[in-house]
């Protein structure tokens, strides 16, 4: 009887053994991981690259930054420093496909063609912002200076980050050195600019809107009055900030500096 009672107490301790064994031996998971889609694929824009948003900042009575930035459909991106920037040139950078689909689907939501074509009116001493946006083969543009949505706003504030990022960037081409428009011996040469402006346009009542330049008009270039050669204050503005101001208005065709010239010996 004790025989029998050993083998069976013998039995069950191989049986535990043998569990525990069985209970120790990792487990290999031979099933290959699931494959994660890239999502961002779905909302990218098709068909031939085109330029998708452009965005420039103009001049201010001051030194406000003045740059423009393009972002083409595949993600491409070009930046011109203009003045007031840390980057002056021609940069280029690419957006990653996620932070391409990101801003597609922004500008999809926000819906632009629903916005004014301009917030802020004839204001002359803030910074014109200028958008421009393509989608479908339609194009909408918007002027910001004043009052305009938050959404406007919360969207130039995200091109601005965008644009005034140091990393990523590289230099396609370097500004050229601007001339020594404040300097004493220079300054006579940068104190006149040429304009061609609009039909039926009263230049003379329209300078009072630059009056914080000391634009004045000197006298016509032209029979049909349509070119005036005008005078500012080079102590509040260069010639270069001046000629960008001008070219900036809508009721100026075309700005140039005067540039005197002087006669043969």
């Amino acid at each position: 009887m004790k025989i029998i009672y050993a083998v069976v107490i013998l039995g069950a301790l191989i049986l535990i053994g043998c569990k525990t064994k069985k209970n120790n031996t990792p487990i290999t998971d031979t099933t290959p991981p699931k494959q994660v889609r890239d999502a961002s694929k779905d909302v990218l824009p098709n068909g031939k690259p085109y330029t998708m948003l452009e965005y420039s900042k103009g001049m201010c009575f001051g030194k406000c930054p003045v740059y423009n930035i393009s972002i083409m459909s595949d993600g491409n991106m070009e930046y011109f420093g203009k003045m007031h920037v840390d980057k002056l040139g021609t940069y280029n950078k690419r957006l990653t496909k996620g932070e391409l689909a990101t801003l597609f689907t922004e500008l999809k939501a926000m819906d632009l063609f629903q916005y004014k074509n301009e917030y802020g009116g004839q204001v002359m001493d803030i910074s014109k912002q200028e958008l421009i946006y393509r989608e479908a083969g339609k194009e909408k543009k918007i002027i910001c200076k004043l009052g305009y949505p938050d959404a406007l706003v919360a969207l130039i504030t995200k091109i601005d980050k965008i644009a005034t990022a140091s990393d990523g960037w590289k230099l396609i081409e370097g500004l050229p050195d601007r001339p020594a428009n404040n300097n004493e011996v220079d300054r006579t040469k940068y104190d006149e600019v040429i304009v061609h402006i609009q039909k039926d346009f009263d230049i003379k009542k329209w300078v009072n809107d630059y009056e914080a330049y000391g634009l004045t008009v000197k006298k016509p270039l032209s029979p049909n009055g349509f070119i005036w050669l005008l005078g500012f204050n080079p102590d509040t503005v260069t010639g270069k900030e001046m000629v960008q101001l001008l070219r900036d208005d809508p009721d100026i065709i075309k700005a140039d500096l005067n540039q005197k010239v002087q006669p043969r010996k």
